[in-house]
């Protein structure tokens, strides 16, 4: 599949996830964690605001996975940067809802807890396939060495 037609689906996934918040109207809930919104009897009484968050992480974890396939190899780096993304997603998640700050509607702030979740997964993948890349690049010239 080309990039530019995932790049056209990540914006509709976005303007879908808007228009879904629209419909919903403003989450009025208060929680001390963002995981609190994963309880069942929250969700139940939410789920189309759930259907909107959820839309929203695909749409954010799509775009991040885009803008690093335009990277060749570069694994470590990738896995490394993905890593501090996800730290910061989070880290930014809890602050705001401790604080009960809204920079952002809390939509967004319950996507980007979920998304830095998943970020953690490629992160992962890439910081093996790093380390595995460095691995392999210095037995070849250990043995490069070895016959000359």
């Amino acid at each position: 599949m080309k990039k530019e037609y995932f790049a056209i689906g990540i914006i509709g996934l976005f303007v879908l996830g808007h228009v879904l918040d629209y419909a919903a109207g403003p989450l009025s809930i208060v929680i001390k964690s963002p995981f609190e919104f994963t309880q069942p009897e929250i969700i139940s009484r939410f789920p189309f605001t759930a259907v909107s968050i959820l839309i929203k992480t695909i749409a954010l974890f799509s775009t991040h996975l885009l803008l690093f396939s335009f990277v060749e190899k570069k694994y470590l780096a990738k896995g490394l940067v993905l890593l501090f993304i996800a730290g910061l997603f989070e880290l930014y998640a809890i602050q705001q809802l401790a604080t009960g700050m809204t920079m952002i509607p809390i939509q967004w702030t319950l996507a980007l807890t979920v998304t830095g979740l998943l970020l953690l997964i490629p992160a992962l993948i890439f910081l093996v396939l790093g380390l595995i890349s460095i691995v392999l690049s210095k037995s070849l010239q250990n043995s490069e060495k070895d016959e000359a």
